[in-house]
């Protein structure tokens, strides 16, 4: 990839052009992103078994509780991280910031609706369980639809912003930005 020192504008414009399956590069790579992040989140909850063992047996808050707490943190950011990582590797790959967001909330979609229906499984770590009623899972699905678009707009933001800082200094953009700077003179 070239950098801005090296941009010769009187060079083809076609080397700095996007690729015409942009959209459908972006879905892939949001749909690998996605799997990854299932994965270590599978691996997460596993890991802190223990911790939801102890702290359910404690009556109050104790350490169990807030190493519990941490480790639902460190998912969640390591979810936002691959969010970042996905738009900036999309960036790279396909110049067109516009379609790094649908990477993000293909993602987080994958990485969320894994992560509900997980909680299915009887013996996995923190699953739902007990008798239901129709209002409470009709409810509950409702609620949870709403967690999931909003997840989804911020996978989608923090995978744009990696793309934007992956195609800074990019010559498809620069070229752009001196085109309108020479017509605003």
């Amino acid at each position: 990839m070239r950098n801005r020192s090296s941009y010769d504008p009187n060079e083809d414009a076609s080397v700095y052009a996007p690729p015409a399956n942009a959209a459908s590069r972006a879905l892939t790579m949001g749909v690998i992103f996605g799997l990854i992040g299932v994965v270590l989140n599978v691996i997460i909850n596993f890991l802190s078994v223990p911790a939801y063992a102890n702290q359910a047996r404690e009556a109050s808050a104790g350490p169990w509780t807030y190493l519990a707490l941490g480790l639902g943190c460190l998912a969640l950011i390591i979810n936002i991280v691959l969010c970042f990582i996905a738009g900036f590797i999309t960036g790279k790959r396909i110049i067109v910031r516009r379609p790094a967001f649908w990477t993000g909330v293909v993602a987080v979609a994958i990485i969320y609706i894994a992560s509900f229906l997980l909680r299915y499984i009887p013996g996995y770590p923190g699953n739902i369980s007990g008798q239901q009623y129709s209002g409470q899972v009709a409810g509950g699905i409702a609620v949870e639809l709403v967690i999931l678009v909003i997840g989804c707009l911020f996978g989608g933001i923090f995978s744009q912003w990696g793309a934007i800082r992956a195609t800074l200094n990019h010559p498809y953009y620069y070229g752009a930005e001196e085109e309108e700077e020479e017509e605003g003179e």
